[in-house]
């Protein structure tokens, strides 16, 4: 606080106008504090502003215990007073001038620090809201938002690659089961193809079983002893002994026959007739063919049902028969019966 200065008061001052030119120093001080804060754009400098200058008014200009009485018209002032008066009315409008230049100042350097930024509504009486923020505060929300937004845009390219990623693979299992389907509807075709296949093979087998059947049969009759073993007719004479044995007489001319097809196992000399010949039928089945003319085969020869054996080129010539089935002699003329 500044001390009062006591100084001779000029003459012609009066006290009233001493005390006008005070109101005028303080308004001016007012007055420019709050201009310099409006010029500045901030309602905290323009606030800081008018505190510093009202400082400044009530440093310069403390007013003295008789100046009411004088505003009042209670009493009279002294000389030294109403010239105070007037110093302090000057210097009040200096002081004041100074708060508000300082006031402004320092709110244009605390901008100078950051950034502040100011939110009120559009309403009359509305109240004014201020936010300040330094320099490597903003960076951090601005890293932060940056941060934040790049999230969002990854994420959101992530989510469409992977929703993409999601639909191709269900197409493609779409298509796989498409085409498992197709392969299903193929694979039935052809299992109602091969089934009619089958039916026609199993009618092919049955017929091929059925001739089979009647080969072997024929087979059969084939290497079966049943034939008559002469080409022309003979008498015949028939031995009822242990050997079975059945003769034969042909006319001159006739053939020795194969009574069924086979393999010739012995060709050679007979005591009683002159020559032998003996064929297995394989099937169990033996047959001797005895006769006096040379043998037309010879031993391991195969021979076919009606086959010649020998040519009778005698007169009253016999030709003796037999026949072993499994090792046991048996009558043939029971087998000729077979045959018919």
């Amino acid at each position: 606080m500044r001390k009062n200065r006591k100084m001779t008061p000029g003459p012609g001052l009066d006290p009233v106008q001493a005390q006008e030119e005070r109101k005028e120093g303080q308004k001016e001080g007012q007055q420019e504090g709050q201009q310099e804060g409006q010029q500045e754009g901030q309602q905290e400098g323009q606030q800081e502003g008018q505190q510093e200058g009202q400082k400044g008014q009530l440093d310069a200009c403390p007013m003295d215990p008789a100046e009411p009485q004088a505003e009042n018209g209670m009493g009279s002032a002294s000389p030294e007073a109403d010239s105070l008066d007037v110093e302090d009315g000057a210097g009040s409008s200096a002081e004041g001038k100074r708060g508000g230049l300082f006031g402004g100042a320092k709110a244009a350097g605390e901008r100078a620090k950051g950034h502040i930024f100011t939110y009120q509504e559009d309403r009359p009486g509305a109240r004014a809201y201020t936010l300040r923020l330094s320099p490597m505060m903003l960076w951090i929300v601005a890293l932060s938002i940056s941060a934040l937004v790049g999230g969002v845009i990854g994420f959101l390219i992530y989510e469409n690659s992977l929703w993409q990623t999601i639909s191709d693979q269900f197409d493609k299992k779409e298509e796989a089961l498409i085409a498992v389907e197709q392969d299903n509807a193929a694979l039935e075709e052809r299992i109602l193809s091969l089934e009619e296949e089958n039916l026609v093979l199993k009618d092919t087998v049955q017929a091929q079983k059925e001739d089979a059947a009647k080969l072997q049969e024929q087979w059969q009759q084939f290497f079966l002893p049943a034939g008559y073993p002469l080409s022309a007719a003979a008498s015949v004479e028939q031995r009822e002994q242990e050997d079975w044995l059945t003769i034969f007489s042909p006319q001159k001319g006739a053939l020795v026959l194969a009574a069924g097809g086979g393999e010739v196992t012995k060709v050679e000399a007979d005591e009683v007739f002159g020559h032998l010949i003996i064929l297995d039928h394989g099937n169990g089945y033996l047959t001797m063919y005895r006769m006096p003319s040379s043998p037309m085969v010879e031993a391991g020869q195969t021979v076919a049902k009606g086959a010649a054996l020998a040519y009778i080129s005698q007169e009253n010539a016999s030709v003796g028969y037999q026949m072993w089935k499994d090792g046991q002699i048996i009558n043939p003329l029971d087998m000729l019966a077979i045959e018919g």
